[in-house]
């Protein structure tokens, strides 16, 4: 099962890329747009998420585990996914993907 999940986790960072690459291509000279299509994405995605938020069966209990997890959701994920999103819209898809894998 690990195989398939790590599949699917592909399958759908390639389906992202693709269409990301495409809408990102005609905002080439709006930054602004860039950022609000993203933050739409992420809000879309937070509300899907809501309801496994109350599955966990242990939440972060110290200082340092809020820190982490802070870090992790907005530097390691907010961030570059609009450094890549922005990316996008100056360079082609292959080109990106090569370098945000350095």
């Amino acid at each position: 099962i690990g195989f398939l999940l790590g599949f699917l986790a592909a399958l759908t960072w390639a389906i992202y890329i693709f269409f990301s690459s495409e809408f990102t291509k005609s905002l080439k000279e709006d930054p602004i747009r860039i950022v609000q299509f993203l933050l739409t994405k992420f809000v879309i995605a937070s509300i899907c998420l809501v309801p496994f938020l109350f599955t966990a069966k242990t939440y972060p209990t110290t200082a340092s585990n809020w820190l982490f997890l802070f870090e992790l959701g907005v530097v390691q994920t907010g961030i570059v996914y609009i450094f890549w999103n922005y990316a996008l819209s100056l360079i082609s898809a292959n080109s990106v993907s090569i370098l945000f894998t350095l």
